[in-house]
């Protein structure tokens, strides 16, 4: 039933009027007259890629009827259609039944014809995606039972093990990539953080696994968020739309829970990061908190990227400084400490091992260029429009252009570049 809508309103000229719409595009569309009728027929007919319902009926609103209708079909979309500028039953319809659209009275047919194509695909992606899912865990399953069957020793096998569960981990990671770019990259450098963090604090071997697979797919929820968010820069959502996002990352821990096979350790440090994230993103160092180290390490190193790669990224030192001045409140002290020192060794050794000819080699974000830099490569905005070539010698002129530039194609990437070292 990938393509079949449900249309619920007491009203039969409007059954009618969109009944007619999409017959047109051949889609198969199911009525009801009320929310109880409606219910009755997501218990028949099972799954209903999409639902449209009136907002005021007589008996069961349109609130009440998608909030039950979700517990029965929690993946179709849905959406809520009204004649009233009621901005209360619009946040009450999105905090309990998380209408996907609101469709008012009178509507445009092509305008509504575009958003219930859109819906569609949304959930044919997302039946795809779980799918997948499902073959993954499957597979994985298969894995250990054979591991299980080989006859190796216990040693033998739990490394057998551990090292399918990394691949499983980097799998779940191309999945979150094939639905959002930016986020997959972000949770592989917050891995890359988390495990160096976590090995400079002497953490055993098995737990460093456990924080860099939590850190991986902390973010794997974010598979079920709607498109039009994923596009946006985090700094330009209503609060409405951060809200729904942040909803949505409670998804990862639902989807790791349902894969038994799957490291429990890493499951458990999920959902301790993710419960502190949506109680108010507290990862301080009080011992009645409740907050794991992994988790507590997760968050300083995912403050740490978002800052340095945001649309106006800061430079080290600030991103740095930033985290320091939320110690005790918002991150452990300790592990700020130790992320700091950790930070600033890994500066220092890069400047330390890259000298050509009396040139220093380092990357800088875009407001770390400096006149009389030379770019070691090309420079690149997030679109692909090229700036400046490689070799371009710098001036206060150029960095003024390039930045202007930034403020409508962002340059998130850091920039590699040589300077004189008589210069620092």
């Amino acid at each position: 039933m990938g393509n079949t809508i449900m249309i619920v309103d007491d009203e039969h000229n409007i059954l009618r009027a969109l009944e007619r719409i999409f017959n047109r595009d051949g889609l198969k569309v199911v009525t009801a007259t009320s929310g109880e009728e409606g219910l009755n027929i997501c218990r028949e007919n099972g799954d209903i890629a999409v639902v449209i319902s009136d907002h005021r009926m007589p008996g069961m609103d349109g609130v009440e009827f998608l909030q039950r209708f979700m517990d029965l079909s929690p993946n179709t979309i849905r959406f809520m259609l009204t004649g009233y500028a009621d901005m209360g039953a619009v946040m009450n319809a999105i905090n309990k039944g998380e209408v996907y659209r609101f469709i008012t009275k009178p509507w445009d047919d092509e305008n509504l014809k575009v958003l219930v194509r859109g819906a569609l695909e949304k959930y044919r992606v997302a039946e795809r995606s779980r799918r997948l899912a499902s073959a993954i865990s499957k597979q994985y399953s298969q894995m250990l039972e054979l591991n299980q069957n080989l006859g190796l020793e216990i040693e033998d096998k739990q490394k057998n093990i551990s090292a399918n569960f990394v691949k499983f981990a980097e799998l779940c990671a191309d999945m979150v990539a094939l639905r959002d770019k930016s986020s997959a990259e972000h949770c592989k450098r917050v891995a890359d953080l988390a495990k160096r963090l976590s090995t400079s604090l002497q953490v055993d071997e098995t737990e460093v696994e456990t924080i860099w697979a939590a850190a991986l797919l902390h973010n794997v929820g974010i598979i079920g968020a709607p498109s039009e968010l994923l596009a946006k820069k985090e700094d330009m959502l209503s609060l409405g739309e951060q809200a729904l996002l942040r909803k949505k990352t409670v998804i990862s821990n639902e989807l790791l829970g349902k894969i038994e096979a799957l490291n429990k350790p890493v499951s458990q440090l999920i959902k301790n990061y993710v419960e502190s994230y949506l109680s108010g993103g507290y990862f301080g160092n009080a011992a009645e908190n409740g907050v794991c180290l992994g988790a507590k390490i997760i968050a300083v190193c995912k403050a740490y990227d978002k800052l340095t790669y945001r649309t106006r990224p800061l430079s080290r030192l600030e991103a740095l400084d930033k985290i320091k001045s939320d110690a005790g409140r918002k991150y452990d002290p300790a592990i700020v400490d130790a992320f700091t020192e950790l930070v600033n060794q890994g500066e220092n050794e890069f400047l330390a091992e890259n000298l050509i000819e009396g040139h220093r080699v380092a990357e800088v974000d875009l407001f770390g260029l400096r006149s009389g830099m030379v770019l070691m490569a090309d420079l690149v905005t997030t679109k692909g429009t090229l700036l400046l070539v490689k070799d371009t010698v710098l001036s206060e002129a150029l960095i003024e252009k390039v930045t202007n530039f930034h403020r409508i194609d962002p340059i998130e990437k850091t920039i590699l570049v040589s300077f004189n070292t008589d210069a620092e």
